[in-house]
């Protein structure tokens, strides 16, 4: 189960500085034409890949090769192979397109083929419409502890890899530089983005507020959930895969994968999880509990949240090659499943 809801506010929520009249209509057009443009595209994209398609180039696209899906192989003879049936075009990545588009083309072609959702057990019913989500303290803490452990593991596990990384790089086998473990490093350890600390002091403060009543202080989860618990170990074991590359390719490898994991998990918490937290400060007042920082605390007030995060995907595109860039986008339904099911702590009806 994956739920992704778009935010109201790009650079997350709460008091804002105030539009003058005369700009307000066409400022908020203007935000709004963003996000359809922007987020939309991306939200509902990441689902699980088949296999690799085979296919042949065509080079209609102003020198772009792409690949298309031959339907009908015909009699096999070389005469007849120029009217071969195809279907649409699968286009490739070109160095300066949008890598952050890129994908979410890929991906809303492999959801047009239903590879979305989660296998679930048999006579599980589905996840209620977010209306009836609970939003009680105790599940709204669980869902903070689930993301903060997880955040946490994920800005760990990369830095960790980042720093295997380099060490590798001085060593001489990646040629004393590598451009795409310094692109990783500006989309994992954006200071800006990073949340573990914001969701940290959240949920100190959620607590803090509750000391005055024992009974509830004492039902208030601590402990991450066992989905949570598990999807921290698989990042770290990609953290020691890297530190444990034998060669350039492997740690490549799974930092890409690492990397898919920061994707999903980033995009998850800067659009549905800004209308979580939102619907959250008004049922729990968390203002007052000064429980909001990680949907308002970005130190750039200037840029959306969601802007730089486009800027960093943008820059890691052109320095991946087309096997570095299926080993990213194969990892995404793996971030996918996993970054679903930790809103399991709010979707569900009782």
């Amino acid at each position: 189960m994956h739920v992704f809801i778009v935010s109201a506010a790009g650079k997350g929520f709460g008091a804002g500085t105030p539009v003058p009249a005369n700009k307000s209509n066409k400022q908020q057009k203007s935000k709004s034409s963003y996000r359809k443009q922007d987020v939309d595209k991306a939200v509902n994209l990441i689902q699980q890949r088949g296999p690799k398609k085979s296919g042949t180039a065509t080079t209609d696209s102003g020198g772009r090769v792409d690949f298309v899906q031959v339907q009908n192989w015909g009699s096999g003879n070389p005469k007849d192979l120029g009217n071969l049936e195809v279907a649409e075009p699968v286009q490739s990545y070109v160095s300066g397109d949008s890598f952050y588009e890129f994908i979410a083309r890929q991906l809303q072609a492999l959801q047009a083929e239903g590879a979305l959702e989660v296998a679930r057990p048999a006579g599980t019913p589905p996840p209620p419409p977010f209306s009836e989500w609970l939003f009680s303290e105790a599940h709204y803490v669980q869902y903070l502890v689930d993301q903060c452990s997880v955040h946490s593991a994920l800005e760990e596990s990369l830095q960790k890899a980042i720093q295997s990384a380099q060490q590798f790089c001085i060593g001489g086998a990646g040629g004393g530089g590598d451009n795409i473990v310094e692109k990783c490093n500006l989309l994992g350890l954006n200071r800006e983005l990073a949340r573990s600390k914001a969701l940290s002091q959240d949920l100190e403060n959620i607590k803090a507020s509750s000391t005055s009543d024992t009974a509830a202080q004492r039902v208030l989860p601590s402990d991450p959930s066992p989905n949570a618990a598990a999807y921290v170990q698989l990042l770290r074991q990609l953290a020691v895969q890297c530190e444990r590359a034998e060669n350039i390719e492997e740690l490549h490898t799974s930092l890409l994968k690492l990397s898919a994991h920061l994707f999903v998990t980033l995009l998850t918490l800067l659009t549905s999880g800004n209308r979580i937290g939102a619907t959250a400060a008004e049922k729990l007042d968390l203002f007052s509990k000064n429980a909001v920082q990680t949907f308002k605390d970005y130190p750039n007030t200037d840029v959306s949240p969601l802007k730089l995060f486009r800027t960093a995907v943008d820059e890691l595109g052109p320095v991946l090659n087309p096997i570095q860039q299926d080993i990213f986008l194969d990892e995404l339904p793996s971030a996918m499943r996993r970054t679903g099911v930790l809103l399991e702590a709010l979707a569900r009806d009782k």
